[in-house]
Parts: structure tokens; C-alpha cells; sequence
């Protein structure tokens, strides 16, 4: 009796021949690869890793939550916010509905933790962190960037699978005819983990190359009197981002497979070249112009300081500068000076102020001295001549999807040595500008009101004249009625100068 698929036996004295190999086509070839490629993506790992990243990962959420809990108490003592390029659409909420928004942050963040509802909850954390973060441009942290990836992708993954809540309830429902299997190891695709290596792997070895740079930024801190303690501070912060890679990581192609595979391949395909946009999309020197400043991991550490000051034509010219304007918030001064986006958004404010106060603004012209990595000192915002007003609210798509602003209103990186390029460097009263605008908001009808004993500086709220906060009022936003009040005040000039 022959057995299954046994062949019978054959008297012939012809020698038998095996069959001739088929020629495989290119696709067959692609799929193949394509195939094995899956297969190594989808292989089962333990899945302790990632269980005891997303525990880890969840306290340090919560410790963030507790960072932003005073956001909306300052923002509602602040008169307006400075969206992120092209988000300037994004609608702001009330402080109420802020509280609220920050309490379910935090919640989520410790339900994440402790793997409760582990994916519903991410998913929470995900959407709620992300909305906090892109309110205003004064709470940007590229590490924030990386925490808005992170919650991403975990809300894809089954990083709750070990070490969680949902783990022991699920065991604890098992039948007791299947409670064998409880004592099998957790495990789940490695893709799961491998996005994880990788997503944390680009921006730390970006971070490598930032601290390898001879022009960083000058530590804020002491750094001791021994010798060795500086260049270890320097050297194994560098080591320490260029180990975080090391440590971290022919049939018919089925639709499902065909998707995880160039999502995988293009997210952080994405990720990995995105950063390295501004070499080729921008002109040189993106630490001192910004554009391209967002997501690239490598340029952090720089210092560039100096001040900005608007001269406001119409009827008489007034100066103003954020850090006399007593109606930002600390981190949007810090931003408003020496982020060209940032600086154009509060420019439209100022303009909108003096159309809600009924006076008149021709032109706003830029006066400023900034020195980058103690560079001789140069303006960022010129030259002289420019009238700011010309570029409200055309700056919100940058290279590549808009215009450059460099050669317009904004300069190129000034060279390495040489001449200082400034006129000025500290030649206006901080007094006198303070006065000024504390004069505009209250002709623009902006006030303080105290809904408590008003002992406290967070009893006060900034109101705008319609009675509602006045950080949810847009005043950044060129609308039809201050392109209308643009157009019209135009051709109004005067003299005189304060």
C-alpha cells in the first residue's frame, strides 16, 4: 500500500530528471520580499518591554498633566494666543472647558499607567495632550512633538498586553477549562515594539548630532571646578543620545499585509527624513530665521537672545515690543521675540487693538538686535523700511507650502565674524513702551476683573469688550473687518513720535 503522496515504483531504466525551475517574475520576487518582510514584522515578542515602557511613560504623563495645570489660568490674564503655523483655525475653549480638558489629560494619563481601558484610554490621552500642546506656540517642546508621536502610535499598539489592569481582568475571565493558558507568556507583534525603537531612535540620534556641534549652547548651570566635569557633561549627554538606537532595536500578497507594510515603511520613513527638510527647502540658517524650526531634532541646542521693538505710524509713531506688554503670558514673551511667526501674530494683535481703539496705523516698521551662538550681533526683523502690515496673515503656510519671509522682512544668518550690524542696541525706554501699551489696551477696552477677593493675581481674569475672555477672541486672526480698517487707515499719515 502506498503511502499519501508516495510516489509508485518505476521499472523504467530512463533516469528520472527533476522538473524544470520556473523563471519568477519581478512582483513575484517583490512579494516575496515583501512576504518575509511581514513575517518578521508580525513575529511574536514578549510583550514586558513594551508593558513596562507604557508604565513608565504614563507616570511621566502625569508629572507632565501637573506641568500644564495653570495653562488656562494664565491664558484667560493673557489677551490673545499664538497658534502654530497653519493652525490658526484651531478654535480655543473657555477656561471651564480647559479645566476640564486638563483633568481628563491627567486622568487618562494614570489610566494609561496603570493599563486600565489601556486603548480607549491612550486614545484619550492622545487627543487631549495634543489639543493642550497646539494651543499656543509658548508651551513648544520638541520633546512635546515626540509625546504627540508616542501617544499616536501606543493608540495603534496592544502596549497594555503586560503588566496591566486589562491583563488581569482578562485572565481572571477566562474559564476554568482554559486557565491553562494563562501561564503562557504575554506576547505581541514585534512591529508593536520595533515602532517604538524607532520612533525614539530619530530624534535621539538627531540629538546626538545637535550636542556634537562646536557652536551649542552654553550650559545654564555651573559646571564645577574640576577639569573632567565639563567634558563629561558634554561628551556623555552625546553618548548617551547616540546609544539610545543601539539599546532600542512566493504567493499572492494579501491587502492586509500590503498596508501594514508601507504604513510602517512611510510613517517613519517619514520620521526619519522629515527632520532634514531645511537643507535643501530653506535658506541657510535655520536657528537664526526659524523657518523649518519645528520637528527638527538636531538644532536645540543654540542660544540667540536680543529685543525687538515696532515703531506704529498713523497720526503719530508710538513703540511698542512684547516684553512691555503686560497681557502675554511669560512663555509667549519669550516666544513673541524671537520667533518671526510668533512676533507677526502679536504684530496682528497690535494692529487689531488699534482698530477696536479707534485710532489710526499706516505702517508697522521693525527695530531689532539679536546675536546667535555669540555671532556678532545683527537685526532679525529688517530692514527698517519694511511695513509689517504688508505681511499679516501670509505667513501661516512657510517653506515649502508658502513663501519665505528671508529677504522680505526677515534677514539672512548673519556671518560668523565681522562687524556688529547693529545701530542700536538698548535705544528705547522700557517705561515709556510699557506706558504705551497699557494706554492701547485700555482704549481698546480691555480689562481685568476679579471674580474673587482679588488678593490672589489668578483671581483676575483680561476681558475684551464684548464681555467674554479675551484670549478666546482671535486677535491674532486677519479677518474681513481688520482688512477692512487696514485698508481704510492706509492712507492716513501724521507726524510725531513717543
Amino acid at each position: 500500500m502506498l503511502r499519501r503522496g508516495a510516489c509508485p515504483a518505476d521499472d523504467s531504466s530512463v533516469p528520472l530528471t527533476p522538473p524544470e525551475k520556473t523563471k519568477e517574475t519581478r512582483r513575484q520576487r517583490w512579494c516575496t520580499r515583501c512576504l518575509e518582510a511581514h513575517a518578521w514584522l508580525v513575529q511574536p515578542v514578549h510583550a514586558s518591554t513594551l508593558g513596562m515602557f507604557r508604565l513608565l511613560f504614563g507616570v511621566v504623563m502625569v508629572m507632565q498633566a501637573g506641568h500644564f495645570a495653570d495653562m488656562y489660568e494664565e491664558f484667560v490674564q493673557a489677551k490673545l494666543l499664538l497658534p502654530y503655523p497653519g493652525l490658526y483655525w484651531l478654535p480655543p475653549i473657555g477656561p471651564a472647558a480647559g479645566e476640564a480638558m486638563l483633568k481628563l489629560n491627567m486622568v487618562s494619563a494614570y489610566l494609561v499607567s496603570l493599563g486600565v481601558c489601556t486603548r480607549a484610554s491612550t486614545v484619550v490621552l492622545c487627543a487631549t495632550f495634543c489639543y493642550l500642546f497646539l494651543q499656543c506656540e509658548s508651551n513648544h517642546n520638541n520633546h512635546y512633538i515626540l509625546i504627540c508621536h508616542a501617544t499616536f502610535f501606543g493608540s495603534l499598539s496592544d502596549w497594555g498586553r503586560w503588566a496591566s489592569v486589562d491583563q488581569l481582568v482578562s485572565n481572571w475571565r477566562r474559564r476554568p477549562s482554559s486557565r491553562a493558558a494563562v501561564d503562557e507568556p504575554a506576547t505581541l507583534p514585534y512591529w508593536h515594539l520595533l515602532g517604538f525603537q524607532i520612533l525614539f531612535s530619530i530624534p535621539y540620534s538627531y540629538g546626538a548630532v545637535a550636542k556634537g556641534s562646536v557652536h551649542a549652547r552654553y550650559l545654564p548651570f555651573g559646571v564645577g571646578d574640576t577639569w573632567w566635569w565639563p567634558w563629561f557633561i558634554a561628551w556623555g549627554g552625546f553618548a548617551f543620545d547616540a546609544g539610545i538606537e543601539g539599546r532600542g532595536v512566493a504567493r499572492r500578497l494579501r491587502g492586509r499585509q500590503l498596508r501594514l507594510l508601507l504604513c510602517f515603511c512611510g510613517y517613519f520613513g517619514w520620521h526619519l527624513v522629515w527632520p532634514l527638510r531645511h537643507f535643501v527647502l530653506y535658506a541657510p540658517g535655520v536657528s537664526w530665521h526659524e523657518e523649518g524650526h519645528l520637528h527638527a531634532w538636531h538644532m536645540k541646542l543654540r542660544s540667540k537672545g536680543g529685543w525687538a521693538v515696532l515703531e506704529a505710524a498713523g497720526g503719530r509713531t508710538t513703540l511698542y515690543t512684547p516684553t512691555s506688554d503686560r497681557h502675554l503670558t511669560y512663555g509667549q514673551v519669550k516666544k513673541a521675540i524671537d520667533r518671526p511667526h510668533a512676533f507677526l501674530l502679536w504684530t496682528t494683535g497690535l494692529a487689531r487693538l488699534h482698530m477696536m481703539a479707534g485710532r489710526n496705523l499706516t505702517a508697522l516698521h521693525p527695530r531689532s538686535c539679536f546675536s546667535l551662538n555669540s555671532r556678532p550681533a545683527a537685526p532679525l526683523y529688517a530692514p527698517p523700511t519694511a511695513n509689517l502690515l504688508d505681511f499679516l496673515g501670509g505667513y501661516e503656510l512657510v517653506p515649502p507650502f508658502g513663501p519665505s519671509a528671508v529677504g522680505r522682512w526677515l534677514t539672512s544668518l548673519p556671518p560668523s565674524s565681522g562687524e556688529d550690524q547693529c545701530e542700536h542696541h538698548l535705544p528705547y525706554r522700557a517705561d515709556l513702551m510699557r506706558k504705551n501699551m497699557d494706554e492701547l489696551h485700555t482704549a481698546a477696552g480691555l480689562s481685568f476683573r476679579s471674580d474673587g477677593g482679588g488678593g490672589r493675581r489668578s483671581d483676575w481674569k483680561l476681558f475684551a469688550p464684548n464681555g467674554q475672555f479675551a484670549y478666546t477672541q482671535k486677535l491674532h486672526l486677519v479677518d474681513d473687518a481688520l482688512a477692512d480698517y487696514l485698508r481704510r487707515s492706509r492712507g492716513v499719515h501724521g507726524e510725531g513720535r513717543t
